[in-house]
């Protein structure tokens, strides 16, 4: 046994190479103990020391620790049948070991039954109430007056589709599969928003049977803020509708015009490609390209004839319902914005108004008829400054 008296510290090296040898040894060092006292010949006594069986585990429940107990269990929804098994739990000694080993096998039992419900669970569906949004959602992107697509992957898979609560899942992107249904389906409500919008358009010319959209009798066909009225029912229940997107509207109708039915959507991309070339094209005489402040105002110069011409030709047998467009707002409500700042390239938190130029369309309304319409006029401006970025 080791000298504890003596005055010498203990080498750290060698005290470092004698917990190794201890950490290493084959089998634990038996401590050393005192040595035991002779018994005498003559001691007849048993000194032999018995372990005491281990003691039950009770936790003396009284009858108000049963009651709080269970009333904590109806709280949390606990059904009745389970009830009495709680008094029984409390007040049955169990020894320790076979306490903690209900208790773990209760868990792995919760456990157990959670993977089967996760294993049984039926796959991922779109609820009705996510086509909801997402109709919603492909409305505004259609009605945007910030849109320079209308087909094809450009609005499908923009974050403005996954960004928003649509009742799905959390981490659902991870999903690969849940993703493909996500977008199927609102592939799905974008071919229905195109097909509603184009119908309301052919509407508006008030055809004949079997007879094409013409400018025969363009008098009676629906003002542009009867089309844009029309149309806006298809949007959230608080859709706004604005001057810039009446300038819109009446772009789509020029289109359809044009190039008819069949290709309207390819051809509106087209021609909306078209205004933000001749916008931004270098000056013919300087050959400088415009800045950007610049294209705005140019595609703000397109858009206000296009909008005239419309009013100017449509509808304009009824005057009173021709003007009725200087009195929408020109601002959108805050889904719509949020829609549109995504669309160009924002986040999705947060919101776009319109341009001064919108502001100025209303402003015209108080200066009587002729103002109003240079109101109106000033109004589309809102469309090109959306529209341009």
């Amino acid at each position: 046994m080791s000298d504890f008296s003596s005055s010498a510290p203990p080498s750290p090296i060698r005290r470092t190479s004698d917990y190794l040898s201890m950490m290493l040894a084959s089998s634990p060092v038996r401590p050393a103990v005192g040595e035991r006292r002779p018994r005498p010949d003559d001691d007849d006594g048993d000194d032999t020391v018995t372990s005491a069986p281990p003691a039950a585990y009770s936790c003396n429940a009284n009858a108000n620790d049963i009651i709080a107990v269970q009333e904590y269990a109806r709280r949390k929804k606990l059904k009745r049948e389970h009830v009495p098994e709680i008094e029984a739990f409390m007040t049955t000694p169990l020894p320790p070991r076979l306490y903690e080993g209900m208790l773990f096998v209760n868990q792995l039992v919760t456990h157990q039954r959670l993977e089967e419900i996760i294993t049984t669970q039926p796959g991922f569906e779109v609820s009705k109430d996510a086509l909801v949004n997402i109709a919603s959602l492909c409305f505004g992107a259609i009605l945007s007056a910030s849109a320079r697509h209308y087909k094809g992957d450009a609005l499908s898979k923009s974050k403005i589709m996954l960004s928003r609560s649509l009742g799905l899942p959390n981490n659902i992107e991870q999903n690969t599969a849940s993703v493909k249904k996500v977008l199927a389906a609102i592939n799905s409500q974008m071919t229905e928003a195109r097909s509603a919008v184009k119908k309301d358009i052919i509407k508006s010319f008030k055809p004949t049977k079997n007879a094409k959209p013409s400018m025969t009798n363009a008098t009676s066909h629906q003002t542009l803020s009867e089309l844009a009225t029309a149309i806006a029912r298809h949007g959230e229940a608080n859709f706004q509708i604005t001057v810039e997107l009446c300038a819109r509207i009446a772009l789509m109708r020029r289109v359809y015009l044009k190039d008819g039915s069949e290709k309207f959507w390819d051809s509106l991309e087209d021609e909306i490609d078209t205004i933000h070339g001749i916008a931004s094209a270098p000056n013919r005489i300087t050959g400088e390209a415009p800045a950007q402040p610049e294209i705005a105002k140019n595609v703000t110069k397109i858009f206000k004839t296009i909008l005239e011409e419309d009013r100017t030709k449509h509808g304009a047998g009824d005057p009173q319902a021709n003007n009725a467009i200087d009195l929408f707002p020109n601002v959108v409500g805050p889904f719509q914005g949020m829609i549109d700042n995504v669309l160009q390239g924002g986040a999705p938190g947060e919101t776009v108004g319109t341009t001064a130029g919108a502001t100025a369309g209303v402003a015209g309304v108080t200066a009587g008829a002729a103002g109003a319409t240079a109101g109106a006029a000033a109004g589309a401006a809102g469309a090109g400054g959306n529209s341009s970025t």
